[in-house]
Order: C-alpha cells, then structure tokens, then sequence
C-alpha cells in the first residue's frame, strides 16, 4: 500500500501540494534561525549548429519544472526503489509484519 501511494503522488494534485508546504515551509524557516537560500536551476549550454533557436527555448525548463523533475520525482524514484528493493525478498511479509509490530507495541514479539 505504501509503494501504491507513493506511485500516485507523481500527479500534478500531489505536486500542488507539496509546492503550498514548501511555500509555509519556507515562511516559517524565513523568521528563524536558519539561513534560506532560494534555489536556481542549472543551465546547460547547447550548441546552436545542433539545435534550433525555437527548439532551445522548449527544452529550457522553469525553475519549478526544474525542481520538480531533477528534486520531486528523482526523490520519490529513489524511494520507491528502495523500498520495492528491501521488501521484493520471499519474507518481506515477515520483515513487515516486524516492523508493524515494532511501530504498533510497547514491547514487540520479534
């Protein structure tokens, strides 16, 4: 269920939402103690023999389109990676099992 959800969180709906938390997150970190440096994007130099000026100006990104790609989905790749990778083994249902008995009791049986 887990990898379920965070397979749909690649939608625009859950990226909206993500951006309004980064958006509080980011008023709230503005009035402490903590520096906030705004994000660029990088830029990338394509040779104009190989490309057309009108082509170019497609592929340039926004900086959220940026973000969104190279930050947002590379992280959600990476988990849900991992966690297919840790749990795909023939006893992932006992790994589970352990883990939902470590988070859910005071003193767990495994």
């Amino acid at each position: 269920m887990t990898i379920q959800t965070l397979q749909g969180s690649f939608s625009s709906a859950v990226w909206q939402i993500v951006s309004e938390m980064g958006l509080k997150m980011k008023k709230w970190l503005t009035h402490s103690r903590f520096e906030l440096k705004e994000a660029r994007a990088s830029r990338h130099r394509t040779s104009s023999l190989y490309v057309r000026e009108h082509t170019l100006r497609q592929m340039q990104l926004t900086l959220e389109s940026h973000h969104r790609i190279n930050t947002y989905y590379a992280s959600l790749d990476k988990v849900l990676s991992e966690l297919e990778a840790r749990f795909s083994a023939k006893n992932d249902q006992d790994i589970l099992c352990a883990l939902g008995d470590i988070c859910h009791r005071k003193a767990p049986n495994n």
